[in-house]
């Protein structure tokens, strides 16, 4: 997220940004009643037709584990990597959110029978515990960016890699405020 606000701090200083975190659902809810001028999302299946989506982007996520104590060679295909995905200990996104429940899904597709070991609803929270040596899991690559202690973990390369579809939605307007149209042009994809 902090990417999203860098540009516009520069432009535009004077516009203040309140930045709250909350379930899809409740994004929407927001937008419908004027409590939030945009909402950052996973994409919804539907959208109600007061709202509109006005920008769509891949976030890609990172298999991270932690630096020390992780094996020189980690399996990348067949038999030995779904062997060792069985051996870690995993922290993953609470199934509750679509992020947690559109991973598992992936996972299941790649066969890969994971039970967490903890569930959790911050991926920072998440990239310290992994660091900490406390498991391993799927991060968006763009949270690592900012986590200033990077020679802690070690991401591991994937034939494929899982990644989820974001989406900036704002109420449908005949013409948006200009400083939203601003931000909008300034978020860094």
């Amino acid at each position: 997220l902090p990417g999203f606000f860098h540009a516009n701090l520069r432009r535009r200083p004077e516009v203040g940004c309140r930045v709250s975190c909350r379930d899809s659902g409740d994004i929407l809810s927001a937008l419908l009643a004027n409590d939030l001028d945009l909402g950052v999302m996973c994409a919804p299946a539907k959208l109600p037709a007061a709202l509109c989506v006005t920008h769509r982007f891949a976030d890609a996520f990172a298999l991270i584990v932690p630096a020390s104590g992780a094996p020189v060679e980690i399996p990348v295909r067949g038999r030995a990597l779904e062997n060792w995905i069985t051996a870690q200990s995993w922290l993953l996104i609470s199934d509750s959110t679509t992020t947690g429940q559109r991973l598992r899904r992936w996972m299941r597709k790649q066969r890969w029978p994971v039970e967490p070991m903890m569930e959790l609803d911050s991926f920072d929270l998440i990239i310290n515990l992994v660091s900490l040596g406390m498991g391993a899991s799927f991060v968006p690559v763009r949270a690592l960016a900012l986590y200033p202690h990077k020679k802690s973990l070690r991401r591991v390369a994937l034939k494929q890699r899982f990644e989820r579809e974001l989406v900036i939605v704002a109420r449908r307007q005949r013409k948006l405020p200009a400083h939203i149209e601003e931000f909008i042009s300034n978020i860094l994809f």
